[in-house]
Order: structure tokens, then C-alpha cells, then sequence
């Protein structure tokens, strides 16, 4: 039977939903209390969630690749999402497991269509509600996450290329000698860049002669050694690559693809030390389904983009989150076919030698992990995607004393900075919502007095004349040790 491009959502929900039964979890959440107008923790969603939508399967996924755990231990995050956004908030979850960075949807596929750009339940006006008068008209219903962007990073690479030529141009068209011999050409049907491919000849032979560049500089006039420029790197860093002298630039995000951890924690922190270089990673990562089909891409783009540059070098962007693992081995095996395709390829990983950032696998001696995980009975005060809130099990210092912890496990606020700056984030953001003063305290190791090995940040309103100490004093002294 022939497939479609639709035929992959239900294979979606039909994988997440199969996983759900064979863990015992229903398919329906059940509805939530109603809310308890004395009670301001408490819950004010009441209806119940439907598990099998492609919405929900698709943030369950979702969830779980980022944080490396089963979709059984996402399921109340993905929950809380689909109860308070609907299918429009994975467009707010996409962003946030991009560390916020806004998601350009023309070339990063849209997580709920594929980048196909229509709503991939395919609904009637009537579910939706059209207007009378569109109903006949075979329009589309645009994805509610990406709004019908549509997924071209080849097209949009041509169109970045055709920028540069004009910047190019308007580099080294400053010279009196080249404006009087390109004024007198007749007018001609003129391309994108503004100037008729004549025109654009006789500019680029100009600069070849002159040693002119793009930014204006003198530089030797001999062709650069390579014509392929293959860079990996991590996002997590902030710290991407510069794009290459005049290179036409590609770019392909691992960030949400290829996630294929190791389901043993012993195994996966194993792997954590190894790089994209080593045999089993590498072998590991491009058996991973849906690598062939990224690798066949690229070279197929940069097969397209290199015969469209001219004399011009081309630059692949490869990242995924930490660029130790699955941009590594993308990158040289993009580089190595594009190599036996004649292509001179130099590859460079730039973040490959970061130092490991241990896996964040639930702990089964963590209480922290118990409560995220397991269901360990906690009194939760809010929900992210990432993160959540609740009250100490002590009660706290005082009313209204929370913490916030990270899904994944963390053992302090110096294992890994991006996961710190979210759950300070979170923490802001639900003091500015509560109002108020408030200390944010967090610790790292016994003697700053660290309790629970699993990352939180205290939340503690103030009060003038509360009488609270802060968890330290100013040495005596009899207490300061000897210099």
C-alpha cells in the first residue's frame, strides 16, 4: 500500500501510545480538582487530558529525547502543556529546549507537521470553524505550532548567497575605473543580485585581479586549499563557529534529532566521556534511525550549493547540544561522502574537547527524582516543561517557602550551567508572578549545607522583621581559622 508524508503521524501516535499501555498508563488524565478559591496553590484546570492525540504524543517525545528518559516519566509534563497551551504550546516547548532561543521554523523542522506547514490532523472547516465562503475553496489549514513556514534551507541558502554577491558588489563597486566601464553597458533583464551576470563577470574578474574581497581587504590571489567547509559544534556553548570568508552557508540542527541515548545510566555516562570520533559512538550515532536520510541531504545540499557558488566555498554548520557526540560523526561522514565526490573537505570540531556533562538519568536514591519521576507524594506548586515547584516536605523556613527543581538530575548549580540558569529563571519567573520579597538561595556540596545532591533553588519570601538568619554569619573572632 502506497505511504503518504501523513502516514508518520500515526506511526507517532500509535508508538507513543503502544509504550503507554505496555507501562499500565491510561490514556485519559484523569481531570484535575476543581480549584479551591481559599487555596491559592491549587489547581484551576479541571478538564481531562486525551493521551492518544498526536499533540500530546508529540511533547511526550518530545520531553523524553531532551531529558534522556522514558516517555513514562514525562507524562504529567506533557500533561500540564497540552492542559494549559493546547497543540500551539509546542512552539513554547520547542523554544524552550532550544534554551529559549527563538526557532526559526524555515530551517528547523516543526516538531508537530515535519515542516510539511499544514495541520498535520488534517481537520474540516467545520472543526475549525472557516468562514462559509472558504469553505470551498481548498484552503489550507496552516500547522498551529509553525503557522505554515515552510521548511526550505537550501532555497534560503540561495537567497543568503544572493546577498552576499551583493554585498560583494557593493564592496568593490566603489572604484571609479570599474563604474565607468560597467555605465555604459545597455539595460538588461538583471538577476537577483541586482546586475546582469555580464556585469557580475566582469566584477569578480576585477576583484580576482585587484586581490579584493567581500570586506574590502587585500589577500593573496591564490584559491583557498579547500572548497567544503564541514564544522560541528555544541549549542549549548553560545559559541558557534564564524562563518567562512565568502563561504555560502548551510546549516543542520541535531538539537532535537538523532537522540538515541543508551537506556543503562552506567552505560550512558560511559558513552558521556567518549566522542563522535570514537568507533562505537560513531557507529552507534549513524545507526540511529533517520541519520542516512540527514546525511544523503546534506551532501545532496551541498552537491546543489557548490555547483551554484562558482569559485566560491561552501560551509556546513553541524550542531547538536554539546558537539561531542552526534555533530561529530554527522560531520565526518558528510565530510567523507563529499570527499569521494571529488569535493576538497575540511572538517573541524570545535567543541568536541569540552569537558562531559554527565547524563541527567533519574537517580533511584534521589527524593527529588522519586517526586519528578515516580510520583513520590510532594505538594507541587507549578509545572514547566523543564522544571517544577513545590512546598518542602518540612514546611519550610517559613509560609510560602518553595523550591524548584530541574526535571533532570542535576547534582548542583556548577554540573551544568544551563540547567542552573533555567531553574533560576523559573524561580524569577513564579516570584514576579507571586509578587512580593523574596531570597533565592542555592547551595553545591555538605558544607555550604547541601542536603539532597539534586539541584534546587530555595525559594523564601521576606518580610520586614521576619527574624529569618541567612544560612550564614559573619565569623568571630575565636571561629576564623588560623592564616
Amino acid at each position: 500500500m502506497p505511504t503518504t508524508v501523513f502516514d508518520q503521524f500515526a506511526r507517532r501516535v500509535t508508538d507513543v501510545t503502544a509504550y503507554l499501555a505496555a507501562h499500565e498508563i491510561s490514556l485519559t488524565a484523569p481531570a484535575a480538582p476543581r480549584a479551591d478559591p481559599t487555596d491559592p496553590w491549587a489547581s484551576s484546570y479541571s478538564a481531562p487530558v486525551d493521551r492518544s492525540t498526536l499533540a500530546w504524543c508529540t511533547a511526550a517525545q518530545m520531553l523524553a529525547d531532551h531529558h534522556d528518559t522514558g516517555i513514562d516519566r514525562q507524562v504529567l509534563a506533557a500533561d500540564a502543556l497540552l492542559r494549559e497551551l493546547g497543540a500551539p504550546g509546542l512552539a513554547d516547548l520547542h523554544s524552550d529546549l532550544h534554551s529559549g532561543a527563538p526557532v526559526d521554523y524555515r530551517f528547523t523542522r516543526c516538531p508537530y507537521c515535519s515542516g510539511i506547514g499544514e495541520d498535520p490532523t488534517v481537520p474540516t472547516c467545520q472543526d475549525l470553524g472557516c468562514a462559509p465562503q472558504h469553505e470551498a475553496d481548498g484552503h489550507e489549514h496552516l500547522c498551529p505550532v509553525c503557522h505554515g513556514d515552510d521548511y526550505q534551507p537550501q532555497w534560503f541558502a540561495e537567497e543568503h548567497m544572493a546577498e552576499l554577491e551583493e554585498l560583494l558588489v557593493n564592496a568593490i563597486e566603489d572604484r571609479t575605473p570599474l563604474r565607468s566601464r560597467l555605465g555604459a553597458w545597455p539595460f538588461r533583464r538583471r538577476p537577483r543580485s541586482g546586475r546582469t551576470a555580464e556585469e557580475l563577470a566582469v566584477i569578480r574578474a576585477w576583484a580576482r585581479e585587484n586581490g579584493r574581497a567581500l570586506d574590502g581587504r587585500h589577500h593573496d590571489d591564490h584559491p583557498p586549499t579547500y572548497d567544503v567547509f564541514i564544522d560541528s559544534f555544541g549549542a549549548r556553548w553560545q559559541d558557534p563557529p564564524p562563518p567562512r570568508h565568502r563561504a555560502a552557508v548551510l546549516g543542520i540542527n541535531l538539537t532535537n534529532q538523532l537522540l538515541n541515548p543508551p537506556d543503562d545510566p552506567a552505560m550512558a555516562d560511559t558513552v558521556a566521556r567518549q566522542t563522535g570520533q570514537d568507533a562505537g559512538v560513531r557507529d552507534y550515532v549513524l545507526r540511529t534511525p533517520g541519520a542516512d536520510r540527514i546525511i544523503n541531504d546534506a551532501v545532496h545540499e551541498l552537491t546543489a550549493l557548490r555547483a551554484a557558488a562558482g569559485d566560491r566555498p561552501v560551509q556546513l554548520l553541524v550542531n547538536c547540544w554539546y558537539g561531542r557526540h552526534r555533530a561529530p560523526a554527522i560531520a565526518d561522514a558528510i565530510g567523507h561522502q563529499m570527499e569521494e565526490a571529488g569535493a576538497a573537505v575540511a572538517v573541524t570540531h570545535h567543541h568536541i574537547d569540552r569537558p562531559p556533562v554527565p547524563r541527567k538519568h533519574p537517580r533511584p536514591d534521589c527524593p527529588f527524582c522519586a517526586i519528578i519521576h515516580d510520583g513520590a507524594p510532594a505538594t507541587i506548586v507549578r509545572e514547566w516543561a523543564d522544571a517544577l515547584a513545590i512546598v518542602p516536605r518540612s514546611g519550610g523556613c517559613t509560609t510560602g517557602h518553595l523550591l524548584v527543581l530541574p526535571r533532570g538530575h542535576v547534582a548542583d548549580f556548577t554540573t551544568d550551567p544551563v540547567v542552573s540558569a533555567t531553574v533560576q529563571m523559573r524561580a524569577a519567573e513564579l516570584a514576579q508572578e507571586l509578587g512580593g520579597q523574596w531570597n533565592y538561595l542555592t547551595s553545591c556540596g555538605e558544607a555550604a549545607t547541601q542536603t539532597v545532591f539534586h539541584l534546587h533553588g530555595h525559594l523564601v519570601p521576606r518580610t520586614a522583621g521576619d527574624g529569618l538568619a541567612l544560612p550564614w554569619t559573619h565569623p568571630t573572632p575565636k571561629q576564623e581559622p588560623a592564616r
